[in-house]
């Protein structure tokens, strides 16, 4: 019987073309990241997220030079993204400080 040394593991050769099939873990996505790094919630309201209900918001955004860049992108509800659009930061923060009471995201 053939056997291969692999860092000191003698291994059948058909073993070691099982180890080198055997799949990595899937990274996390940008948006997983994003939420992570948020504790779940959204950047604007702090109310938790549920991943299909969020989406990434680009501060500056992409239409008026924004990057995709970690210090340009937080996540916040899906429908607060949508009302956003390409608003400017200035007009972002206006719209939510202007708010009465506590701010709430549009559901």
């Amino acid at each position: 019987m053939n056997l291969i040394m692999i860092d000191s593991i003698k291994l059948q050769p058909d073993a070691k073309q099982q180890l080198n099939s055997v799949q990595k873990p899937k990274a996390n996505s940008k948006l997983q990241k994003l939420l992570y790094l948020q504790h779940g919630c959204c950047f604007f309201c702090g109310e938790k997220l549920s991943p299909s209900n969020a989406s990434i918001e680009h501060l500056n955004p992409k239409a008026k030079g924004g990057t995709s860049t970690e210090d340009n992108e937080v996540v916040c509800h899906l429908s607060l993204n949508q009302t956003f659009g390409s608003m400017d930061l200035r007009r972002k923060f206006e719209f939510i400080l202007r708010q009465k009471g506590v701010f709430k995201c549009p559901q």
